[in-house]
């Protein structure tokens, strides 16, 4: 189960990183922080899911 969560919210991940570089014409360089950022609390999100379920 955590697999299956683990691998749609990495798909999301990138749609969403690539709809705001898209949207807000971010350059890759400032993506980077960004995206660093939203990936730590994809784990935390993720790893906490996990832990309740």
């Amino acid at each position: 189960m955590g697999y299956i969560a683990f691998t749609i919210g990495f798909i999301v991940f990138f749609f969403v990183l690539a709809f705001l570089s898209t949207t807000f014409s971010i350059p890759a360089d400032a993506m980077l922080p960004i995206g660093g950022l939203l990936l730590l609390v994809m784990i935390i999100a993720i790893a906490a899911y996990a832990a309740l379920s």
